[in-house]
């Protein structure tokens, strides 16, 4: 894969921001039959991405970013990894003494990824 980090940054929707939005785990299996976002999926296949796993982070109930996994692999991510993930993700990042702030979609689309090859 090349390159797929930069993908969410300049797309006005994908499974990252959708993740952020509705505060729910968002999944890609196959780029190639998924139509919920043309532009994304264009970017996607150009970086050699073929499936992709994004979770929101959620500090006290509120949305603070996303966490995305990208696979070269059509269909790597299962049912069974948004179990596995959504825990970590929803249970909360704290920081004592700070109050979580929800982030406007500028700093989303800015905030950072994972790129996860299985």
């Amino acid at each position: 894969m090349k390159d797929a980090e930069a993908i969410p940054y300049h797309v006005s929707g994908g499974p990252r921001r959708d993740a952020y939005r509705r505060q729910a785990a968002s999944r890609i299996d196959s780029i190639a039959m998924d139509n919920r976002w043309p532009e994304f999926c264009r970017d996607a296949t150009a970086a050699g991405v073929q499936s992709v796993l994004s979770f929101p982070l959620i500090s006290s109930g509120v949305g603070i970013g996303a966490l995305s996994f990208y696979s070269p692999t059509a269909f790597c991510f299962e049912l069974r990894d948004e179990r596995v993930g959504s825990p970590f993700c929803l249970a909360g990042i704290t920081n004592p003494g700070s109050r979580p702030t929800r982030m406007s979609d500028g700093q989303a689309k800015r905030a950072p990824s994972i790129t996860f090859q299985r």
